[in-house]
């Protein structure tokens, strides 16, 4: 009998490392005030048969691998945990990090503030900064953050091909590994620009983890044969799929029809999270709504996954504008 558990874990070839099927992702976790908030959202998840959490240095402007380090105390050995290092806090992060859930809501309710930032970089955000000294800082803060004594996956966090990166850092992550800091090491981000990395300097790359949903999956390339964990399966392809059910009453008479699914935000998202699942890849997702992750991964990890998913990319392919 196939298990359809979000527990079920997912070997990634390399470290002896699995990981479940479906992980968390906390990158959203400080738009919620309190930690009671956020600490309600984690035990979801774990509720929810989901074993592997992923946050950055960077997350909450540096504040939330401490309150996942809470929610680990809890849960030791139950679960494996991922973080990222090279994307320092600015000035105005740090001065803002006190009142950013707050910030962070006030941007959310206006949307074409939200599409207008995305666009832009982040003033929350230094350079990206991946020398030898950060990356040993780094490290040391993530292990005392999170109070664990290993990480999992230690991710240079959205590299590119103009990012300095001394030739250093394959033996700086071995020598960790060695130490028992970390298990396996990776690149994490876009594959338009972390493929080139890859590329260029494969010993930094024992595991790919890289955005990907059902639009922007139609169009990536080639990628190389390497432990892959996906993540954000619902960016920007639910505003865009909602959209086109409000343009075009055919469209949303498809959907119900073909995905015999109704047509509301909380059903496209377990579309979209089964339709990543259907590649047999671990997926990350990230939310705010504690009550919704239950039914969530309940409604994406039914036996008909595969089914619902190729339903999905039927009615892209057909109602989408490429």
């Amino acid at each position: 009998m196939t298990d359809h558990s979000p527990s079920r874990c997912v070997s990634l070839g390399v470290a002896g490392l699995s990981v479940s099927r479906i992980g968390f992702g906390t990158s959203k976790l400080f738009r919620l005030q309190t930690s009671r908030q956020r600490q309600r959202v984690l035990d979801a998840a774990f509720d929810a048969g989901i074993r592997h959490f992923d946050t950055a240095r960077m997350y909450g402007l540096g504040m939330a691998e401490r309150e996942l380090g809470r929610f680990l105390a809890r849960h030791r050995g139950a679960v494996t945990v991922a973080t990222k290092f090279g994307i320092p806090v600015s000035k105005t992060g740090s001065f803002l990090r006190p009142i950013q859930g707050l910030v962070r809501r006030m941007v959310g309710a206006m949307p074409g503030v939200q599409r207008r930032l995305r666009k832009r970089p982040s003033p929350l955000m230094a350079a990206r900064c991946f020398d030898l000294g950060m990356a040993r800082m780094c490290l040391e803060t993530s292990l005392r953050e999170l109070g664990v004594g290993t990480i999992d996956i230690f991710y240079l966090h959205e590299p590119n091909a103009q990012s300095a990166i001394p030739d250093g850092m394959e033996a700086f992550l071995a020598a960790a590994r060695d130490r028992g800091d970390i298990r396996a090491w990776g690149v994490s981000g876009r594959l338009s620009e972390v493929l080139p990395v890859q590329a260029v300097r494969p010993g930094l790359v024992q595991v790919l983890q890289h955005a990907s949903d059902a639009i922007s999956m139609a169009a990536e390339p080639a990628l190389p044969q390497l432990p892959r964990i996906t993540y954000a399966p619902f960016a920007d392809a639910l505003d865009r799929i909602a959209a086109t059910w409000d343009s075009s009453a055919e469209a949303a008479l498809a959907w119900e029809r073909d995905l015999g699914l109704p047509r509301n935000r909380d059903s496209l998202a377990a579309a979209l999270l089964a339709h990543a699942l259907a590649a047999d890849v671990p997926v990350v997702f990230s939310t705010t709504r504690a009550e919704s992750i239950g039914p969530l991964v309940t409604a994406a990890m039914r036996p008909d996954t595969r089914t619902l998913g190729q339903s999905l990319l039927h009615w892209l392919t057909a109602h989408l504008p490429s």
